[in-house]
């Protein structure tokens, strides 16, 4: 419903170490990456690739954000 820009690119799997715990070292991984062209916000990652040492070489992984700054209530386990 919106217009975005689609950045691509390679990385490796270590650069993602802060996004996907227990992420390798050394494999050869592809991003691509919508921000929403107006606020700069990013909607959507796609990591194509072996990102920790378990990942088959065609893993994928998509993540996408939705309703970004919307309130949210987390109640405490009990």
């Amino acid at each position: 419903g919106f217009e975005t820009y689609r950045i691509r690119g390679d990385i490796k799997s270590q650069d993602l170490a802060l996004l996907v715990p227990g992420a390798g070292t050394g494999f050869d991984v592809e991003l691509e990456l919508w921000l929403h062209r107006t606020n700069g916000l990013l909607q959507q990652a796609l990591i194509t690739g072996k990102v920790v040492p378990t990942d088959l070489a065609e893993a994928v992984r998509r993540l996408t954000l939705t309703e970004i700054n919307v309130p949210v209530n987390i109640k405490a386990p009990g």
